[in-house]
């Protein structure tokens, strides 16, 4: 029996990991939000103390953000790097790496969550939360984007895992670690987590002093590492809360209703799962609600800041799946009591169906969901990266620099990227010194182009959801709506 359990959460671990190194082969490309934290990659992996050739040299962003979360990844990218480039590989591969290595880190957090939900729930909620997770989409579908609060993911895991385990030195380590290098926001979530030890009576005068020690550390290495790259003396991550929380201007990015994550990103992220939440917080009322609480109070705090994305509360949804996997585990063990029970567990499972269908909705969707890196990956399969007769010399619009787009995508050396913004359509057909043009479709006719240039692609992107008859199955099915967003022109006079 014990061999069977040990099989048995191999296969959750190696199903786990293979679902989110799959999401990077299906969809290996970032958007703009992501840019910062994958340039950093790339050139501390290409560049070293070069610090004059860095991205973020040009392209600063609107706030400052921490080297340190991609110089962990780079370290680790570094002899894979080394590994492709011996077998030939090009940069994209390294990024394929680099995403994968993410992924992983933020997988080794969420063992130690799991483990940590099957010492105190048990070890059939702890798989049943394991497999509420793989039916799902969002969380294992953003594990390896580089984002802040990914990066943070990396730790806030494992420091859910501690605190369950209240083992609160290591809590207060990883939360430190967490809020003042990658997002400070994590105050909230992990201060709520505090109050509860602290109505437990497991906080002491000495965990107060280990908090006040962790956190300056943790702040002078944040600032000394992040202030040798930007050049100038900062806190990132307080720039950032600055920018967000008090000056409020992250609102210029768009606002949503005080309730879009409770009736839009919540359901989203649960699908048909969160249905067994109530049942979750009857079968284990005491410690379930500890559990929701701090992840309830986090999204309720958060849903009075007008700028909302899915991605600032994704820290809550494995909290929240433990809950509703108190649920199913619930049923499961009523199996055996009656059919009554018996036929609720096998109605329970259809739930993961659901997810399932819905999982590979979302998948098809974020396939052309970035339509750069498509468009990338097309031209460099269409124009030989060999030197030609004409240098190349390519122009690469905002909408491309923005949906995939990346340092690691230009992986002909030879060639010139140029990424400069608000240029007029007709200023850069008449420009000579361009070779290659890639642009809005529909910015300029068709017509008008082909005086100068002549197509070469369309690349397609998302354009919604529709619903289509099925000559197979008995109802309508969801499909993936494109249209074309972006193409590659290139200048009649360009010779290979």
């Amino acid at each position: 029996m014990h061999k069977k359990a040990i099989m048995l959460n191999r296969a959750i671990s190696i199903v786990l990991l293979s679902v989110t190194l799959g999401y990077v082969v299906v969809t290996p490309f970032t958007k703009v939000e992501e840019s910062f934290n994958l340039q950093a990659v790339h050139d501390i992996l290409y560049h070293g103390r070069n610090l004059s050739k860095y991205d973020h040299q040009q392209f600063p962003g609107v706030v400052p953000r921490s080297f340190v979360g991609p110089l962990v990844v780079a370290t680790l990218t570094y002899p894979l790097k080394l590994l492709l480039e011996f077998f030939g590989f090009t940069k994209l591969f390294v990024q394929y790496a680099a995403r994968m290595v993410l992924g992983s880190l933020v997988l080794c957090g969420l063992f130690k969550f799991l483990k940590a939900i099957e010492k105190v729930f048990g070890k059939d909620t702890s798989k049943f939360c394991a497999i509420i997770t793989v039916t799902q989409f969002h969380l294992l579908f953003y594990a390896s984007r580089p984002l802040p609060n990914i990066f943070a993911l990396t730790v806030v895991l494992p420091a859910l895992a501690s605190w369950l385990n209240r083992d609160i030195q290591q809590f207060v380590c990883l939360a430190g670690f967490g809020i003042i290098i990658f997002r400070f926001e994590l105050v909230i979530l992990f201060g709520i987590c505090l109050l509860i030890s602290l109505f437990r009576r497991e906080l002491n005068l000495n965990n107060v002093l280990y908090i006040c020690t962790v956190g300056l550390i943790v702040l002078v290495a944040t600032v000394g590492i992040d202030s040798y790259f930007w050049g100038r003396w900062l806190w990132p991550e307080g720039e950032v809360m600055w920018f967000n929380v008090v000056l409020n201007k992250s609102s210029s990015w768009g606002t949503s209703p005080w309730h879009w994550y409770f009736t839009s990103a919540l359901p989203r992220c649960l699908l048909t799962s969160a249905i067994f939440i109530p049942w979750g917080l009857r079968s284990d009322s005491y410690r379930t609600l500890l559990l929701l609480l701090p992840a309830t109070g986090f999204v309720c705090a958060f849903s009075f800041l007008p700028h909302k994305e899915l991605r600032f509360i994704i820290y809550t949804i494995p909290m929240i799946n433990a809950v509703a996997a108190c649920g199913y585990s619930n049923l499961y063990r009523r199996f055996g009591k009656s059919l009554f029970w018996k036929f609720c567990f096998l109605t329970s499972l259809g739930t993961f169906v659901i997810n399932f269908i819905a999982l590979t909705v979302f998948l098809a969707a974020a396939e052309f969901n970035y339509p750069g890196g498509n468009v990338m990956k097309s031209l460099h399969a269409i124009v030989p990266c060999e030197a030609s007769v004409t240098p190349v010399n390519v122009h690469i619009c905002n909408l491309a620099a923005q949906t995939g787009v990346s340092r690691f995508s230009e992986t002909c050396p030879f060639w010139r990227y140029n990424k400069t913004e608000h240029i007029e359509p007709d200023t850069l057909r008449h420009d000579k010194s361009l070779t290659h043009v890639i642009i809005e479709t529909g910015a300029i006719s068709d017509d008008v182009w082909r005086r100068s240039h002549r197509r070469l692609a369309d690349e397609l992107g998302y354009n919604g959801i529709g619903i289509q008859g099925s000559s197979i199955l008995p109802f309508p099915t969801p499909y993936v709506k494109t249209e074309p967003v972006l193409s590659i022109w290139q200048r009649n006079d360009f010779n290979t």
